[in-house]
C-alpha cells in the first residue's frame, strides 16, 4: 500500500447475444464507465482481454509506481499496543445476498453503494504521510477476520494477536439485518474457517450472534485496515474521518497467547 496507480489491464466478460452490435454496445458501456472512474484517479486503461460468457463481469490488473519503496506499507509491521483502525463499515456480502432474495431495504442498498464508491486512494495517501502507521491491508473477499489473520501471521519473528471489540466496529444496517435473518454470502462458509484462530469463538458467537458472523463476511470495495501507534492514532483518525466517516478504532494488537481471557463483546 502506498504506490500510485498508473495503468490498468481489463478482463471483461459480456453475455452471449444474438446480435454482435448488442455485444459491442454492452462492452463499450462497461469500459466507458470504468474509464471515467480511472481518469478521476489518474489511471489509464492500456489494454486487456474481452470474451463472451453467461454473466457480465469485469476485472482489472493495476500497475503502480513508487519512488520510495521503503515507505510502502505491507501486512507485516504490527507491534504490541498498536491500535487497529478500520475505514469502512462491514457487511456488503450479506447485504447483497439478501438483496438478491429481495429481502433488503432500498435505503440499505444505497447506503452500501455509497460506502463502496468511496475510493481508498485518500486513505493510502493519508497513511503514507502519517508517522506511526506500521502496516495496512484492504478488507475484501476473505472478510475482516481473514485479512486480519493474514496481518497477524505475517509477524513471524514476534508472534502477535489481536483483541477486537465488536461493539466498536461499524456495520452496514443491511448487513446486520441480513445476519439477523441468517442470510449470508456464498463465500461465508469458507471464510468462516478463520474462526479456528479465535480463542473465544464459542463464547463470542453466543454473546454476539448477529455481529460476530459478519467478521467472516466477504467485502466488495471494502475499506482499509491499519495497525497504528497509539500516539499517532488521534490525528490519523481525524484525517481519515474527513473522507471515511465510518473510521474508528476496532481493537488492539496484543502479545500472542494460546488462551485469551473471556471478554464481554470482544473477539480474542
Amino acid at each position: 500500500m502506498g504506490a500510485s496507480a498508473q495503468t490498468a489491464l481489463a478482463l471483461a466478460v459480456v453475455p452471449f447475444a444474438a446480435d454482435e452490435e448488442i455485444t459491442e454496445s454492452t462492452l463499450m458501456e462497461l469500459l466507458s464507465g470504468a474509464s471515467d472512474i480511472f481518469q478521476d484517479e489518474g489511471v489509464q486503461i492500456v489494454g486487456g482481454h474481452t470474451c463472451e460468457g453467461e454473466e457480465l463481469a469485469c476485472g482489472f490488473a493495476i500497475q503502480g509506481f513508487t519512488s520510495n519503496p521503503e515507505k510502502l506499507l505491507r501486512k507485516k509491521g504490527g507491534k504490541v499496543g498498536d491500535k487497529i483502525v478500520l475505514t469502512k463499515s462491514v457487511g456488503t456480502g450479506a447485504l447483497f445476498a439478501a438483496d438478491m432474495r429481495a429481502k433488503c431495504k432500498g435505503d440499505y442498498v444505497m447506503e452500501a453503494l455509497k460506502s463502496m464508491s468511496v475510493s481508498n486512494v485518500k486513505g493510502s495517501e493519508i497513511a503514507a504521510r502519517t508517522k506511526g502507521v506500521h502496516s495496512c491491508t484492504d478488507v475484501t473477499g476473505f472478510g475482516l477476520a481473514g485479512h486480519l489473520l493474514e496481518m497477524l501471521v505475517a509477524e513471524e519473528d514476534t508472534p502477535i494477536g489481536a483483541v477486537l471489540n465488536l461493539d466498536d466496529m461499524p456495520f452496514l444496517r443491511g448487513g446486520l439485518e441480513a445476519s439477523a435473518n441468517h442470510i449470508f454470502s456464498s463465500l461465508q462458509p469458507s471464510n468462516a474457517t478463520s474462526r479456528r484462530a479465535v480463542s473465544n469463538h464459542v463464547e463470542i458467537a453466543a454473546a454476539r450472534p448477529v455481529k460476530y458472523p459478519l467478521l467472516f463476511d466477504p467485502q466488495t470495495a471494502g475499506g482499509l485496515m491499519f495497525f497504528v501507534d497509539p500516539d499517532a492514532c488521534p490525528d490519523f483518525l481525524k484525517d481519515l474521518e474527513e473522507h471515511f466517516p465510518a473510521t474508528c478504532v476496532i481493537g488492539e494488537i496484543v502479545a500472542f497467547q494460546e488462551d485469551a481471557a473471556d471478554m464481554n463483546g470482544a473477539v480474542c
